[in-house]
């Protein structure tokens, strides 16, 4: 075997922050949601690449055509639109009206 060996580790953590947590001390790479790099620190934003092609995430609401809640609807689609932060990732976001 050379010197230089692969290791291949499978980890499943609970929460976005233990992964953080053990790539910050114990080296190595993971992929977390934009969103999650919010609040990293100074230091930790140093070590963010980000994806050529920006992954997206798509949230959709269906109903029937005689579903009797639109209004409550419009306030939940409201409220994810309002949710989402205000910067350069959300100018493209393709919002579909509800009819």
């Amino acid at each position: 075997m050379s010197r230089w060996q692969l290791i291949i580790c499978h980890y499943e953590a609970g929460s976005i922050e233990t992964l953080i947590n053990l790539v910050d001390r114990h080296g190595g790479i993971t992929i977390i949601p934009y969103f999650a790099t919010l609040n990293l620190g100074m230091e930790q934003q140093k070590n963010i690449h980000t994806f050529a092609d920006q992954p997206v995430r798509e949230i959709s609401l269906v109903v029937n055509h005689t579903y009797p809640r639109l209004k409550l609807l419009r306030h939940v689609q409201e409220a994810i639109k309002n949710a989402l932060p205000a910067d350069e990732n959300n100018k493209s976001k393709n919002i579909v009206n509800i009819y």
